[in-house]
This record gives structure tokens, C-alpha cells and sequence, in this order.
């Protein structure tokens, strides 16, 4: 059953302990970067999102968005412009693929190239970048083409000289996943590489043996770029597997960001995905009622005792009044939706 939707003592009581917890290990320490990556647009213009002080977002998109998804694409890069977020911007399967049933495409290497050089000519902005999202899962045509997602990587690293560029980007613990590795870095050829690995078990059951096997199976720096506390998972036919549990996605949520600590230095950045709740995997900070999650006070007791400062509320940058519900309590409002103050004198052209 869903929680009532206001529940202060539990929820202050979790959210001291979740603090408690992320101050045990003492002063301010360095950690891993932290990103998020979410697909709404308004996410950097959100004063919860400022309070958080994250500086990089993640975004994933068909791999020829650059042609079909102008609309949503610009508003999102220009917004994280406005409010200083580096976008990360992975590339997946078109919209309207099947995978694994039909249509599932792979695009050839020109074709792929092409859309590639649109997106940087369109966004020069946009230089962090995932060559394929999550390659090896079963929705991604590249599931059973590895070789073909190394192509992928070669062809964006060419067009984006500069850049920083993910290179296999792949979901941990799936059957296979060494030979898949083994496939894609003989493609890919010698020379240190950036991996992405989303590692949504071990956040979840609160184990580590998923990323350290993967940890084990490739060499040099790795990103997670997908990581995050399941409030509540159904599958595509509607079964629920994970029941809404806020407080059990909060704690996944603590420990996905100590386990990517503890690994650093060979992890150096991790994603949680995301801020925005919804969807048949819910893994939101924020609630579909607008109000901010425990998850959302893992993170911020997380993100302060590593150090990491607030960014400036979103009315400072874009010099409008601020919202009435961040007036009254300007610091992060979970019973309050705030809407992205819109700039004036067209601050968010490109």
C-alpha cells in the first residue's frame, strides 16, 4: 500500500539517521563526484536541485536525437547552461524501437557518425558523452553487437576531439557480460579507456559483488552512470516485484554512494538516477506529488558531509523573484512544487 503522504516524525527520524550515518566517518572527506541524471529539463531550475549542490547531469537519448528530438533537447541543454550543469549525454536505441522484439536497428557506423556530427554542431556546449546506453541489455539493439557498439565509440570519439567519452557503458551482472567485454575491447583496440557500469543490484540488496566483478573485468577508470534506490519496480506486465518503500530506497541510496567511495579510486564519478519519480521503476528523489523523498535526504546529508557546498537558488541566477513556497522556507521544501523561474531577455538562447 502506498504511504500516507505526510508522515513528519518518521520521516525526520530517517532522515537524522541517514545524516547520522553519512557524518560517521568524520570531517568533510573527498568523494566521488555525484551526478544525476534525469530526462526533465526543469531538474537544474528546481530549488531542491540548487540546494543538493550537484554540478553534472546525466541525460539519455535516441541516437538520432539531434534530428528528431530538437524541442526537448534544447530546452534541456539550455537550461543546464543557464544554471552552470555539465550535461552528460548518452546515446541509446531510436525511440521507437522494440528491442528485443520489433523493430530493433542497429545504425550503420555512418549513419551513427552522421547523427553524431549534428548533435555537436547543434550542442558544442555537450562534451561529456556516452558512446551507448546500458549496450548489453536486452532493450539496446547492440545487446548481441558489441563489436559494432565499439564502432559506435570510435566513431564519436572522431567527431568530438576533446571530448570525454564513455566508452562501454554496460548493466552489471548480466550473463555474459565478460565475453560482451572481450568482444567490444577487441574491437576497440588498445589504449586507456572510460567504462560505464549501471549497478543497480548492489545498491539495492546492499552487496558489492556485481561491481567488483565488473571492477575485475576491465582496466582504468569507470564511471557508475546509473545507480539509485527503487521506491517501487514493476514489470512490463504489471507485476510488482518491489513494493513503494521510500525508506528502503533512501538506504540504497546512502549505501550506492558509499559503496562507489569505498571503490574510488578506480570509480571516479557516479550518476543516481534520478530526481523525477514516476515510471514502473521508480527510483525518484522527488515524489510524483512534489515532495522531496528520504532519498533526497540520503543524498544531501551524503553530498555535505563530503563537502560539497549548495549551488545559488535558481531566482539569484536568473534574477527573478523567488517562488512564494521557497519564501516562506528557502531551504529545500519537501510539501512544496516549485516550478523553474523562466529567465527574461531570452537568458536561455543558445
Amino acid at each position: 500500500m502506498r504511504p500516507s503522504a505526510r508522515r513528519p516524525r518518521a520521516r525526520a527520524a530517517l532522515a537524522l539517521a541517514v545524516a547520522a550515518l553519512a557524518l560517521a566517518a568524520g570531517p568533510a572527506r573527498a568523494a566521488v563526484t555525484v551526478g544525476l541524471s534525469d530526462a526533465s529539463p526543469y531538474m537544474v531550475g528546481d530549488h531542491r536541485f540548487a540546494a543538493l549542490g550537484v554540478r553534472h547531469v546525466r541525460l539519455v537519448v535516441p541516437w538520432d536525437a539531434a534530428r528528431t528530438e530538437r524541442a526537448a533537447l534544447d530546452l534541456y541543454v539550455k537550461n543546464a547552461t543557464v544554471f552552470g550543469a555539465d550535461v552528460h549525454v548518452a546515446f541509446e536505441h531510436a525511440r521507437d524501437d522494440r528491442c528485443p522484439g520489433s523493430p530493433c536497428t542497429l545504425p550503420s557506423v555512418a549513419e551513427y557518425g552522421d547523427a553524431v556530427a549534428a548533435f555537436r554542431a547543434r550542442y558544442p556546449q555537450v562534451t561529456t558523452f556516452t558512446a551507448w546506453n546500458e549496450a548489453n541489455h536486452v532493450t539496446q539493439p547492440t545487446r548481441t553487437a558489441p563489436a559494432q557498439a565499439a564502432r559506435y565509440f570510435a566513431a564519436l570519439r572522431a567527431r568530438c576531439a576533446g571530448c570525454t567519452v564513455v566508452a562501454g557503458d554496460v548493466l552489471a551482472g548480466q550473463p555474459g557480460l565478460g565475453a560482451w567485454l572481450d568482444a567490444f575491447r577487441a574491437e576497440a583496440g588498445p589504449g586507456p579507456l572510460l567504462w560505464g557500469v549501471h549497478d543497480y543490484g548492489d545498491a539495492n540488496r546492499g552487496g558489492s559483488d556485481e561491481l567488483d566483478a565488473f571492477l575485475g573485468m576491465v582496466d582504468g577508470e569507470v564511471w557508475i552512470t546509473e545507480t539509485g534506490g527503487i521506491v517501487r519496480f514493476a514489470t512490463e506486465d504489471g507485476r510488482v516485484t518491489m513494493p513503494y518503500d521510500e525508506g528502503r530506497a533512501a538506504q540504497a541510496v546512502a549505501y550506492a554512494l558509499d559503496l562507489a567511495d569505498a571503490r574510488a579510486p578506480r570509480v571516479t564519478r557516479a550518476y543516481l538516477h534520478s530526481f523525477t519519480g514516476g515510471g514502473r521503476m521508480d527510483t525518484g528523489l522527488v515524489g510524483t506529488d512534489g515532495r522531496t523523498r528520504p532519498g533526497y535526504d540520503a543524498l544531501l546529508a551524503h553530498l555535505r558531509a563530503a563537502g560539497v557546498p549548495p549551488s545559488p537558488p535558481p531566482w539569484e541566477v536568473t534574477n527573478e523573484p523567488p517562488p512564494l513556497a521557497a519564501m516562506v522556507d528557502p531551504a529545500p521544501a519537501p510539501d512544496a512544487v516549485v516550478a523553474m523561474p523562466v529567465p527574461r531577455g531570452g537568458a536561455l538562447a543558445l
